[in-house]
């Protein structure tokens, strides 16, 4: 009986021992599972940031390049003002130079119809004395030089 009951007793340390092992077999699975869940959360989590940070990579590259692309536009933009406002000054200039050359054209014009005028009327001085001279020496009336409105004048009458 002593020997059956102790029997009994090494059984039974060797089912708790059994039973030990399987739960300590049990827990390590289950933290090996846990562990592996874990892993792979924190794996997922990672790709899921990686992924993010790809894609907000990808936007910046593309805000970057919109930005450059607005910069070069922005700044051929400003070469196009620029050469427009040299082009208007080199006009502005131009004109410039051509009032001048008109108005200088405009005063010698006017220069030269008062020379006109008065050489018309020495001319007319001129007619009228030869004219008196020669009615004196012949003693005829010549014809008289009538002007355009004393012409009009006489055919109004």
């Amino acid at each position: 009986m002593k020997a059956s009951r102790i029997k009994s007793l090494s059984d039974s340390s060797t089912d708790n021992k059994d039973f030990r092992e399987i739960r300590m077999d049990d827990n390590q699975s289950t933290l090996e599972y846990e562990m592996k869940k874990f892993s792979d959360n924190v794996k997922s989590k990672m790709i899921d940031q990686e992924k993010q940070f790809i894609d907000q990579q990808k936007r910046f590259d593309y805000q970057q390049a919109r930005f450059i692309h607005q910069e070069r536009l922005i700044s051929n933009q400003v070469k196009q003002l620029a050469n427009q406002n040299l082009l208007n000054f080199l006009q502005n200039d131009v004109l410039d130079d051509q009032r001048k050359r008109f108005a200088a054209q405009q005063k010698q014009f006017v220069e030269d119809q008062k020379q006109f005028e008065e050489g018309i009327n020495h001319s007319k001085e001129l007619i009228k004395r030869l004219d008196a001279k020669l009615s004196h020496k012949i003693g005829i009336n010549t014809p008289k030089i009538v002007s355009n409105t004393e012409k009009k004048a006489y055919i109004k009458n």
